[in-house]
């Protein structure tokens, strides 16, 4: 990865045009989409969880200075529509596939995921591996990480409206299952990124088990990281959860390695 961050330090980012931001229509419900640059393969960025596609801002500005890339908001989330009342993670992914037909990106693309968004990503790709360039997960969340959560929230907050909240209407207690059911990626590229800083629970939650949150990450980017036959897994130093805001040209040096 040396050389490629190095090459990610040299680009200089572009900037894009007022207005880049574009509503697209799959199967009438609107999605907020933004692209950014030309060229082939596209690259195409999943948020995670309730996060709204301004967090790839500098990751718009250094990868499309090489080549097209588009992110969006999904429903629930910044100015897409609503949500309809369950989602699931096939239908989460069905819609990133209209998504990338709304915006006549040509296939096969690299497709980059954040948390949430890396096992949206996985989804896509495991469901259309000739469509895939490559995969990269940004700290992805992984079956073993969500059942740990979920059974502990379910222990020792199960009223907490902040940690149960959820404006996109996932049905996160089926999100390990499906997960676990997921095909492998084959001879499809995939980069594993897990950041080193761990998001602490106390002393807000302190009746939540840090340690075995943590092991369950790991175990979980470990699991990431034997779905394709040809991986990488990368701990970034000095990276709490969104890497690509603590290490930009970790991230974009992943993605160039795709491109």
């Amino acid at each position: 990865m040396a050389d490629f961050v190095e090459d990610a330090q040299a680009i200089e980012p572009v900037f894009a045009l007022e207005g880049d931001e574009v509503p697209v229509s799959v199967e009438g419900r609107r999605f907020q989409t933004r692209c950014v640059g030309t060229g082939d393969p596209a690259v195409v960025l999943v948020s995670g969880a309730n996060t709204p596609q301004t967090t790839w801002h500098r990751v718009h500005g250094k990868v499309g200075a090489k080549t097209r890339i588009c992110s969006f908001d999904r429903l629930g989330v910044g100015d897409s529509g609503p949500p309809p009342p369950v989602q699931t993670l096939e239908q989460l992914a069905a819609d990133l596939d209209g998504i990338i037909d709304a915006l006549a990106l040509p296939r096969p693309l690299v497709v980059v995921g954040h948390s949430l968004g890396g096992a949206i990503a996985m989804v896509w790709a495991t469901k259309h591996p000739g469509d895939t360039v490559g995969v990269v997960l940004i700290d992805a969340s992984s079956a073993a990480a969500d059942r740990e959560y979920g059974k502990q929230v379910k222990e020792h907050y199960p009223d907490d409206v902040e940690l149960n909240a959820d404006p996109e209407q996932v049905d996160f207690s089926a999100v390990p299952a499906q997960l676990d059911a997921l095909p492998r990626l084959g001879a499809v590229p995939l980069v594993v990124l897990t950041a080193t800083l761990y998001q602490r629970f106390a002393p807000t939650y302190p009746k939540m088990d840090q340690d075995a949150w943590e092991r369950a990450w790991v175990e979980g980017q470990r699991h990431w990281a034997s779905y394709s036959d040809v991986s990488e897994m990368v701990s970034v130093p000095n990276a709490g959860h969104y890497i690509h805001q603590d290490q930009l040209n970790v991230v974009i040096a992943a993605v160039l390695r795709m491109l």
